[in-house]
Parts: C-alpha cells; sequence; structure tokens
C-alpha cells in the first residue's frame, strides 16, 4: 500500500495529519524534548539526543516507513519559492541505490476556519522507504536547527514519519516535544515505560489513563 491516503483511511481513519496531533488521537504519549521558542544553541543537542533515541527505539531498521512533510503556501509566498530547496533537503536524508520517487499533492489548508483566506493551501510531500535508508539524525537535525534559524539547515516543513510495520506515527512538531501515535497500545507500552521520565508533565495524567491497565 504506497499511497499515504489510503494507508491513512485503513490504518488511521479518525486521525489527520497536523497538530496537535496527541490530542487528537486515541493511543499517544507526548515527550518533553527540553527545547522552547528561543531554543539556544546548547539546548539543541539535548533535543537532538531524545528525538533520535525515541525514534530509533520506536523502528526497526528493516521497517517500512512514509516520511511526510507538509507545506503551507499563499499568493505572496508561493510553493515554488520553496520547492527546490525542499526537495532537496528531502533527496539528502535518504541514502539508497533503490529508486524511490518523492509525491506531491495539494489539499485544502489543513487548519481551515471560517477566517481564514481562501486562497492559503497545503501541499503535501511524502516517499516511502526503509528506516535503513533515511539518515534520522540528519533530518531531525534540520528540523531542530530551523528553530534557530540556521541558514544551512532550512525547514522541512511539518514533518511526521509513518511507520506502516508496526502502524505507528512519529511527529516532532518542534524543538519543544514530539508525538508518538500507535494503532496498539502495546506496540509503544516499552517507549512510557522506558522514557516515563521525558513524558510531558502536563500530559502525564492522560497518558498513565492510556497505559493504567498495563
Amino acid at each position: 500500500m504506497d499511497n499515504i491516503d489510503n494507508y491513512m483511511k485503513k490504518q488511521f481513519p479518525n486521525i489527520e495529519l497536523k497538530s496537535p496531533l496527541f490530542y487528537n488521537s486515541p493511543i499517544a504519549i507526548r515527550f518533553d524534548l527540553g527545547g522552547d521558542f528561543f531554543l539556544e544553541k546548547e539546548k539543541v543537542e539535548k533535543v537532538l539526543y531524545r528525538s533520535l533515541t525515541l525514534f530509533n527505539t520506536l523502528n526497526n531498521n528493516m521497517d517500512d516507513i512514509y516520511v511526510v512533510t507538509f507545506v503551507d503556501c499563499w499568493d505572496e509566498n508561493p510553493i515554488s519559492s520553496v520547492e527546490e530547496g525542499l526537495i532537496k533537503a528531502i533527496n539528502k536524508v535518504i541514502k539508497t541505490d533503490t529508486e524511490y520517487k518523492i509525491n506531491k499533492k495539494e489539499q485544502e489548508y489543513r487548519y481551515k476556519d471560517d477566517d481564514d483566506d481562501e486562497e492559503t493551501v497545503t501541499f503535501c510531500y511524502w516517499t516511502k522507504i526503509k528506516v535503513i535508508n533515511l539518515d534520522v539524525e540528519e533530518l531531525l537535525r534540520r528540523k531542530v536547527y530551523s528553530a534557530i534559524s540556521e541558514e544551512e539547515y532550512k525547514s522541512i516543513g511539518d514533518l511526521f514519519i509513518i511507520n506502516s510495520s508496526n502502524n505507528t506515527i512519529y511527529h516532532l512538531y518542534d524543538e519543544r516535544g514530539l508525538d508518538i501515535v500507535s494503532q496498539k497500545k502495546e506496540t509503544i507500552m516499552n517507549l512510557y515505560k522506558k522514557f516515563n521520565k521525558w513524558i510531558l508533565e502536563y500530559d502525564r495524567k492522560r497518558i498513565n489513563e492510556i497505559f493504567k491497565n498495563n
């Protein structure tokens, strides 16, 4: 099943890929990465360490994953102004001799409400590869460093990594934290137990309720 829409409809029919993913998912954990909106370089390595550790614990090298990113555009900021850089960034973090395709689709603005300008639209880019073929550390570094405006690390958009082998979703929403969603709580029970100290305190009660019977 290579189409991301078909996969989501079958495996996560009631979940849309947008923030706040944690609050819109029945089985999820929200982790504190230790960063903030004014991220200092001294905190970057902590954020990267936690995000990479959680990813590597959740995923196995031979798992199939969708790398998905969303970019919002409007007349003053057309997709043509960012697409080339985005495609280059995705290609840079994929390490494989096997042919792969970066798919693109235009869709309605994901956060649209009655007051939004009709001209704002969202573009989704996604590709399906093996975990082993993704330079995860470089991808997460690009996402985190975009928070402190490092020129060499352009933003890679609103990033989701979906594992179709264990049916989980990994969403590093910004330098403050990340959400991990699962189809079954048993799949992420190990994360809940092993990295319990990293759970965001604000949501700890809700998370404990999800896993309380185990």
